[in-house]
């Protein structure tokens, strides 16, 4: 009998049909990537959590979910903002994804590069997870739909800065997750993965030798050192501690074509917001090390250049409220791949005033006209 049944299996005819069924589920998926809301029934996509979950735990990751610091309304729409991005993303699938899935503190949906989506079984994966395609089109799909999105601002070039030895954060110079967030007025909600950047270590040399592939290619050639040092992507023994900080809100309506003031506003706000979130977890959270070293915190120029982002808090003078500000500002530049940056200067009140279900953060509705001015998170 098990010598037939494995017969059978193995015979062409089984093999075609595998392989139609295969055929076929793309053709059902080949859409899911920029579908709002949720592409297989609950049940399915749990088993695909409870798996992912056994494979990081296999590889001896092992996550701590951080209580919040305030109560996340998970009936309320958020643009959840997580850093860092890492060598491969890893917590972010691993870990993220069945957090997400569970409804607490909130379930969103993740823009992730669209080149992912092209690989079988990590496509499956992504869609059961929750990640879409990170475009235009799509997240204002998503956000149309109500659904609360996750955004990694970092992308590819925080990725080839990755170094296991210092916490960053990247952000790209449109910030177009701020602009989103005007458009539509809905909260930013700032994510730290404590433990991704210590998943895999990085090599200097591997580091630069992929920055110059990648700026002659476009792919990002990223060689991860995982257990035992190898350049493979099985994990090192991990503990990953996920933070969420406070809902950082946009001040009045939803605004359609949102100022250059009011975008450097938020930006400074939520910026503050994600620092409290650091230093609160970093030194429980990090290897001693490595939270001694702080988060480095740099934005993106058009050309290249990187711009250090540097936060003084001084007492506020102009609302009375005893609130006080954030200044968010740039020193000096530093390179990647373009012309040497100038400083940035960005002002923030305090987001003390502006955290949980107070009146500015109810999301509001934004008009159709949105679309044609979202901008790519590139």
């Amino acid at each position: 009998l098990h010598h037939c049944t494995a017969s059978v299996l193995m015979s062409p005819a089984c093999a075609s049909m595998v392989f139609l069924l295969y055929v076929m589920a793309i053709v059902l998926w080949w859409r899911a990537p920029r579908k709002p809301g949720p592409c297989a029934p609950d049940w399915v996509a749990r088993i695909a959590a409870v798996v992912l979950s056994f494979l990081a735990w296999l590889g001896g990751v092992r996550p701590t979910l951080l209580e919040p610091t305030e109560t996340i309304n998970s009936t309320k729409q958020y643009i959840v903002i997580w850093h860092p991005h890492g060598a491969l993303s890893f917590s972010a699938l691993f870990l993220g994804g069945p957090i997400s899935l569970s409804g607490y503190p909130l379930r969103w949906f993740t823009g992730v590069a669209p080149l992912l989506f092209k690989v079988p079984l990590l496509r499956e994966a992504l869609v059961l997870m929750g990640a879409r395609e990170v475009s235009r089109a799509t997240l204002v799909r998503l956000l149309d739909a109500g659904l609360s999105i996750g955004i990694q601002p970092g992308g590819i070039p925080e990725q080839l800065l990755t170094d296991h030895r210092q916490e960053q954060a990247v952000f790209p110079p449109n910030l177009t997750f701020v602009r989103l967030a005007i458009m539509y007025g809905v909260p930013l909600l700032p994510c730290y993965l404590f433990g991704e950047s210590q998943v895999y270590t990085t090599s200097q040399m591997l580091q630069a030798f992929a920055r110059a592939v990648y700026k002659r290619t476009g792919i990002p050639g990223v060689v991860p050192l995982g257990k035992w040092g190898l350049p493979w992507p099985i994990p090192r023994p991990t503990r990953v501690s996920i933070g969420f900080g406070r809902p950082v809100c946009p001040r009045g309506p939803a605004n359609v074509e949102p100022s250059e003031e009011e975008v450097q506003e938020l930006f400074g706000r939520y910026v503050a917001e994600l620092q409290n979130l650091f230093d609160k977890h970093a030194h429980t959270a990090l290897p001693a090390d490595v939270a001694v070293r702080g988060l480095r915190i740099r934005i993106r120029e058009r050309d290249g250049g990187l711009k250090p982002v540097l936060i003084s808090r001084t007492p506020s003078s102009s609302d009375g409220s005893g609130n006080g500000s954030d200044h968010v500002t740039g020193t000096t530049g530093e390179h990647f791949g373009g012309k040497g940056a100038h400083g940035l200067r960005v002002r923030g009140r305090s987001n003390a005033d502006c955290v949980g279900d107070s009146p500015e953060c109810t999301p509001l509705r934004a008009h159709p006209a949105h679309h044609e001015l979202v901008h790519s998170q590139k």
